[in-house]
């Protein structure tokens, strides 16, 4: 029996939705040390358990007029975004392709670098459960991919993970600032390259350079220079690594065949 169009688009925008408040879920619990899977759902503030509607945000934000019915406090609006997000994205995707299992890494590479993002914008850390499980997956999924070379996986993830190692070390020499660049940035450019390759991987990296001299000149000219403010380049690297997923053949097919 054929199901109908309709009921798969719906399907997708539901697992999308799921994604998203997974990554939500994800990003809270990983930097606390609680239990992902398994630990009981709870209000962010007055730790009260969640009935079953409140633990999907979308549907939750939306009966309950943007606050929690524990405490009538906001319901942030992070986690209604990510919802939206991921059930935009997903029916997005099946639009155009359909469901196609070799999506499979993409999204598990999206979500890490979701999760990534908004633990280092929170804490300022990118803890190695995301990034060496993400580092592990990539050459993982590389060794039964048909499309993409193991050895591909393992140069991305020493020239990108080295890349931003040396980058770090003359950070750290010129400006005479320990840590200018953190370990955690390091593993997760390593992640990048693992899952993208080296020659994509490097071309993100340096995407989410220019994307972070361009936000820290702006942070220059509206609140002054102090070498105390420092700049998490996680979420420079998700957003470059997610602008490579879906367009990085275009920009390097465009990059290596622009006349010179």
């Amino acid at each position: 029996m054929m199901i109908p169009e309709l009921v798969l688009q719906l399907c997708a925008s539901i697992a999308g939705m799921l994604l998203g408040s997974f990554i939500g879920l994800s990003a809270y619990r990983i930097p606390r040390q609680q239990q992902l899977i398994t630990g009981v759902s709870r209000c962010d503030y007055c730790d009260a358990p969640l009935r079953w509607l409140q633990k999907f945000p979308l549907v939750g934000f939306l009966l309950f007029g943007g606050r929690s019915s524990c405490c009538n406090r906001k319901i942030p609006l992070r986690y209604f975004m990510l919802e939206l997000i991921g059930g935009v994205t997903l029916l997005v995707m099946y639009r155009k392709t359909g469901f196609a299992p070799q999506h499979l890494p993409a999204l598990v590479f999206l979500a890490l670098l979701a999760i990534a993002a908004l633990v280092d914008l929170d804490h300022q850390i990118i803890p190695d459960k995301i990034t060496l499980f993400g580092i592990v997956l990539s050459l993982l999924g590389a060794s039964i991919s048909a499309e993409f070379e193991l050895l591909d996986s393992v140069l991305g993830i020493l020239a990108c993970g080295g890349f931003l190692y040396v980058g770090g070390w003359v950070g750290e020499s010129i400006l005479k600032k320990p840590e200018a660049m953190g370990g955690g940035d390091i593993k997760l450019a390593a992640m990048i390259g693992g899952f993208l390759g080296w020659q994509a991987g490097l071309a993100g990296i340096l995407v989410a350079a220019f994307l972070g001299l361009g936000f820290g000149f702006l942070q220059i000219l509206t609140k002054g220079w102090s070498f105390s403010h420092r700049l998490p380049f996680g979420p420079f690297l998700a957003m470059s690594s997610v602008v490579m997923v879906f367009w990085g053949d275009e920009l390097l097919n465009w990059y290596f065949q622009y006349p010179r």
